[in-house]
């Protein structure tokens, strides 16, 4: 019951009002959260509009970066000290209905070489080994950023990870682990 639009920031495609909306997604992108593109400066005003209505937020991956850059500075995102490719634990680190019915540990698929910093008055949701921040909440806003991604399926993860070996393989990984 639930209708959804898709804009393509990148290519200079975003409503022109959030108006009709009852809801935002910023999801995920091979770009930096702290570059500087006219688009990213276009999607962080998009966020800030949001937060100015009072709508629910959810960012994925870069998207998470991206909130991270909205509330807390540039500062706030940094290349990850451990890229992560590939299925990895997740832990929750406290209650938070974003994960009502979640187990406090899970295993998620992610893709990503920043991570976000831990920020005052941000609310850190739950971690993994190789990231501090995996998600988060803006302090008691309806915005929350998450690092991996949820939308993966294992045979999406794997088809991803088999179309773009060549990114991750500039961190000395291979297909074959990180599908596994």
């Amino acid at each position: 019951g639930c209708k959804a639009s898709a804009f393509h920031a990148w290519r200079g495609s975003l409503p022109s009002s959030l108006e009709p909306f009852d809801a935002v997604v910023i999801s995920g992108s091979p770009a930096s959260a702290t570059q500087d593109d006219p688009w990213v400066l276009s999607e962080l005003k998009v966020i800030e509009q949001a937060d100015h209505r009072g709508l629910p937020v959810m960012g994925v991956c870069f998207g998470s970066q991206l909130l991270a850059r909205a509330f807390y500075g540039k500062s706030a995102v940094r290349p990850s000290s451990q890229a992560e490719f590939g299925w990895s634990n997740v832990t929750r680190e406290r209650d938070d209905p974003l994960f009502d019915g979640v187990p406090r540990q899970f295993t998620s698929f992610q893709y990503h070489a920043e991570e976000v910093l831990p920020q005052p008055d941000m609310h850190v949701l739950a971690s993994s080994p190789a990231s501090a921040v995996q998600a988060f909440r803006v302090g008691r806003k309806p915005i929350w950023g998450i690092q991996f991604h949820l939308e993966v399926t294992p045979r999406a993860g794997r088809d991803l990870l088999r179309k773009t070996e060549r990114v991750y393989a500039l961190y000395g990984l291979r297909f074959d682990d990180l599908a596994a």
